[in-house]
């Protein structure tokens, strides 16, 4: 499944958690959902590694998705595509 630029929706659109954690040597982005592993290719590290949460205490998807952008944005992440395992 491809996704234009910046775009986060998944398949369940589940609620994304503020938990990011940045790393300079994995060449991954990897969104980690209940049993499912999404892995987002096609960018330049370093790498932002985030959860997506179906927990209700992740409350403000729009805040969350906001700043997930505002971050690949600063790492000139351009394009990503999403790949379901």
């Amino acid at each position: 499944m491809s996704l234009d630029p910046l775009t986060f929706n998944t398949k369940s659109d589940k609620e994304i958690t503020t938990t990011l954690q940045i790393f300079t040597e994995i060449k991954e982005i990897i969104l980690v959902e209940t049993g499912i592993v999404v892995s987002i290719k096609n960018f330049k590290p370093p790498v932002i590694t985030f959860t997506v949460d179906s927990s209700p205490a992740a409350s403000n998807l729009n805040l969350h998705k906001s700043l997930i952008i505002q971050k690949l944005k600063k790492y000139n992440i351009t394009k990503i595509r999403i790949i379901t395992h």
